[in-house]
Formats: structure tokens, sequence, C-alpha cells
């Protein structure tokens, strides 16, 4: 029973040694008002926080979330992070 014990204690650390998982950080869908607006007004600066924190701050978190802008009177922006725990091997 114990040398059972031992190969499968073995296998799990070699078989955790191949497996990575690395965040998918790609834009989905950018939707906005006819995808109008001015490149250096508030909106984008809020576009900007959001995407810089999806990329950046969540990937860290394993949990669903939802950002958004600092600046939610003059352009509302957020992003929607959802947690899909995949494993690539």
């Amino acid at each position: 029973m114990r040398v059972l014990t031992t190969f499968l204690i073995i296998g799990m650390f070699l078989f955790s040694s191949f497996v990575r998982s690395e965040p998918n950080t790609k834009e989905i869908n950018h939707i906005c008002n006819g995808n109008v607006y001015d490149k250096s007004g508030p909106f984008a600066l809020s576009l900007a926080y959001v995407v810089e924190a999806l990329q950046n701050v969540t990937p860290n978190i394993i949990k669903a979330m939802i950002i958004t802008s600092p600046h939610p009177n003059d352009a509302l922006a957020y992003g929607l992070w959802p947690c899909y725990l995949k494993l690539h091997y």
C-alpha cells in the first residue's frame, strides 16, 4: 500500500510539471456608441484604464469580476473578466 501511495504522489508531481496555464487577455468585444469617440477625450482615458487593468490585474485573480473606469461621470467604460480555469498541456 505504501508503494502504491508513493507512486501516486510521484505521478501527480510529474503530471503537474507538464501542465501550464496562461491568461487570455485578447479583447473579445468592444462596443462604443457606433464606435465613434474622441481619441483624446474622457472615454478614451476610461477605456485605456479598463484595458490596462484587465491585462495586468485580473490574470492574478481566480474569479470573475468587472472593472469599472474611475471616471463614471465623464465617460463610463467597463470590462468583464470571466474566469475560465482551462489547463493547456
